[in-house]
Order: structure tokens, then C-alpha cells, then sequence
């Protein structure tokens, strides 16, 4: 019903003297910047339905910029057109092109991830177990490796839970305490949040030392933090950890590689090393 008024509204407004070439103008200037679609942040999840609405704005600016550029004298004609070929060049020719860019980087994620899931080590833990992935710090690896192992590499995907225990971009240190507690400690003197933490848990509301979160098959007890996020944790599994069903894994040489679990006492240095997505 909305629609139609504004269409009946809309014919009317052209019917008058003088209204139509101005009508014509703006309808063949929006129709032209729905061509490209461009005039917000380019998305490739969602129907980009508010882009429609931008194009009505983009299009009346087209049509304002060419009016100016049409009414102004010869002399100044050149120079009142440059804003409208710059914005024609930026809507036109720079915005599909960021477009593009963006398909392709996509494109390169979805390689890598594939590769990911190809070249992946999962230990014991192909068929049944719990995988727990150690370096989290990217998120197409921290997001995307469980799906990528169940979408490219579903003989490896068999793990009745796939955790990220970490997603600090740093280095860490792996030590066990006892038969069924794991301590993980970040090893950098100015801690800092990752993009993931970030998305998580506001910088405003950090965890505190003390602090529990219960996961099912485990608990993780906060012992330090630092810089907004935690600085030492604590894994304590309801069971002890069996090598045939808690398998660990962490990104090494640009693939998913198995950690063994250490001995009691022992401890394992895990580096940092970025991701697909340069993280």
C-alpha cells in the first residue's frame, strides 16, 4: 500500500508542467547507479537490499552534479563537470572494482581453507575423541577449520567436539600439571587482543583472575590476565587425557599439525605463526 502511494504520488509529480525531464533525469540516474550496486560497504553474506535504497541517493547526486555541470556557462562548463565525472569514476569504475577485489579475496580464503582442511593432521581424533585447536589468532582458522575439515575432508571430521583453546596472537606455552589439567600461558610482555576476543568479549567487561567457565568436558580457570585479556589459564577435563581421545592441534608451516600431549610436568612452546588471513 506504501508502495503504491509513492508511485501514485510519483506520477502525479511528473504529471505537472515541467516535472517530467526532471523525473526522467533522476529515474535514468538511479537506474544507473543500480547497475553497480555501490554506495555502501560491499558485502557477499547478505542480500545487499540496503544498497537500493543508496542508489536512489547515488543517482540523485549523478543527477544534481550533471544539472550543475549543464546549467553552468561555457567557460566554467568544463569545470563544474569534474565533480561529476569523479564521482561517475568513483561510482562506476572504482566501486565494481572493489567489488571484484572482494569476490577474489574470497575466492583465496576459500583455497586456503580447502588446503587447510587437505593438509590437516587430526591424530587420533578422525573418527571420535575432542579436538582442541591451540592457535586461534586467525579467524579462518579459529572459525572456519572445523567446517573446512567437515566440508573438504569429512574422513578427518569424525571428532564428537571441535574447541579453540586459544585465540591469543601470541606465542604460548603448553605445560600438564596433572593427569587431567593442561595450564596454557601466553609469553608476551604487553599482552594484546585479537580480533576474535574482541568479538567475543568487550574490552569493558575482561576476564578476571578466578574467573570459571564451564565447557562440558572441561573447565577453564583464569590465573592471569594482562592487557584486557588472559595472560595464563587453567584446562581442568573431567577425565584424564587419553592420547586416543584428546588430540591437540596448532597452525605450524601454513598447515593444521597434531601436538603431542605432554608428559606430567612437561612443557610444550607453541609459536605464533599467521594465518591465511595474515593473523
Amino acid at each position: 500500500m506504501t508502495g503504491g502511494a509513492r508511485i501514485w504520488i510519483g506520477a502525479g509529480y511528473a504529471a505537472e508542467p515541467g516535472r517530467l525531464p526532471a523525473c526522467v533525469g533522476r529515474a535514468a540516474a538511479t537506474v544507473v547507479s543500480l547497475c553497480t550496486l555501490a554506495g555502501t560497504v560491499p558485502t557477499s553474506r547478505v542480500l545487499p537490499l540496503p544498497l537500493f535504497g543508496s542508489a536512489a541517493i547515488v543517482g540523485h547526486a549523478l543527477w544534481l552534479l550533471g544539472e550543475a555541470a549543464r546549467r553552468a556557462p561555457w567557460p566554467r562548463r568544463m569545470l563544474s563537470a569534474a565533480p561529476l565525472l569523479l564521482f561517475g569514476a568513483l561510482h562506476l569504475a572504482f566501486a565494481p572494482l572493489v567489488r571484484v577485489q572482494t569476490a577474489l579475496a574470497f575466492r583465496a580464503i576459500s583455497v586456503a581453507e580447502k588446503q587447510m582442511a587437505e593438509t590437516a593432521e587430526v591424530g587420533n581424533c578422525s573418527k571420535q575423541g575432542y579436538l582442541y585447536l591451540l592457535t586461534g589468532a586467525d579467524p579462518s582458522i579459529a572459525l572456519y577449520a572445523g567446517p573446512a575439515l567437515a566440508f573438504y575432508a569429512p574422513q578427518k571430521a569424525g571428532a564428537e567436539r571441535f574447541r579453540v583453546l586459544s585465540f591469543a596472537p601470541h606465542p604460548q606455552r603448553l605445560r600438564r600439571e596433572a593427569r587431567n589439567v593442561l595450564e596454557l600461558e601466553v609469553l608476551a610482555k604487553t599482552p594484546r587482543r585479537g580480533p576474535i576476543q574482541d568479538m567475543l568479549r568487550s574490552a569493558e567487561h575482561p576476564l578476571r583472575p578466578g574467573s570459571q567457565i564451564p565447557l562440558g568436558e572441561l573447565r577453564v580457570r583464569t590465573l592471569a590476565t594482562g592487557g584486557g585479556t588472559w595472560t595464563r589459564v587453567r584446562l581442568e577435563f573431567q577425565e584424564d587425557l587419553d592420547p586416543a581421545r584428546v588430540c591437540l592441534i596448532a597452525w605450524r608451516g601454513d598447515r593444521l599439525e597434531a601436538v603431542s600431549l605432554p608428559d606430567l610436568g612437561e612443557t610444550v612452546d607453541i609459536a605464533h605463526e599467521p594465518g591465511p588471513m595474515g593473523m
